[in-house]
Formats: structure tokens, sequence, C-alpha cells
């Protein structure tokens, strides 16, 4: 599993929005310059996230985006869902496998196991994990 350009940046878009005025919606040209994302690529960032309902969108004058939930509260499996879809290690990890050994392979056994233990550790951390790293 890799996470692509998207989510690292919808993690970056988050905290840069965790850290300005509460309440105050952050325009995306703001978050454009402070993170070196273009606004066109930002908009496909921020619709993903707006539809998990972690931010909201005013529109308007004085208008950006806000945080719908404090940073404690939004975490990183949240972010990388919203923007990459579900995480798996493995594609026969899926709902529907396409592999026919899938329901006798101890391997796939394996590798669900790690993979709900790297969706519990992304589970436990938070925004605001990420706003305190150094």
């Amino acid at each position: 599993m890799r996470i692509s350009t998207k989510g690292r940046y919808a993690l970056r878009t988050l905290a840069d929005i965790a850290t300005q005025k509460p309440g105050d919606p952050v325009s995306l040209e703001a978050i454009s310059e402070r993170q070196g994302i273009s606004q066109k690529y930002l908009w496909q960032i921020v619709l993903p996230l707006k539809k998990a309902g972690l931010v909201e969108v005013v529109r308007g004058a004085g208008g950006g985006c806000l945080l719908t939930r404090r940073p404690e509260h939004i975490t990183l499996r949240d972010i990388l869902e919203a923007a990459e879809g579900p995480v798996r290690l493995v594609p026969c990890l899926c709902s529907k496998p396409a592999c026919k050994r899938a329901k006798n392979c101890g391997a796939r056994n394996m590798w669900d196991k790690v993979n709900t233990l790297m969706l519990d550790t992304m589970a436990s951390m938070t925004l605001a994990t990420v706003l305190k790293e150094p």
C-alpha cells in the first residue's frame, strides 16, 4: 500500500485549517499559498473531505473551509479513507476479492490481521496528534 499525493495533501490541508483561527473559514487561496498546492488540485482534495463530513465549505466573500469536528475527533484513518477510499494492504482484502483462493488462503488471513493493526493504529492517531508533532 502506498499513500498517494491526494492522501498526503488531505492531511496537510486539514492540518492547515486546524492551525487557523477557529470558526473563521480558511480560503483555498490561503491554503494553496501556504501549502504549495494548486487551487485546482486543492478542490479535488476538499470535495471528498466535504463529502466525508470532515470539512464544511462556505461560499462567497469571506468564505472558505471549516473543520466540522475538533482536531482530536478527526483520525488519520478518517482522512485517508475520505481522500483515497478504503485502505487495504493487498487487493484480496476488498469485500469482493478477485482471487479464487481468498476463502482458504492463509496468507490472506495474515494480511487481514496486519491490515487491521494498521487501520487500528491510524484510527488512534488524530489530527491533534499530527499538530503536536515537531
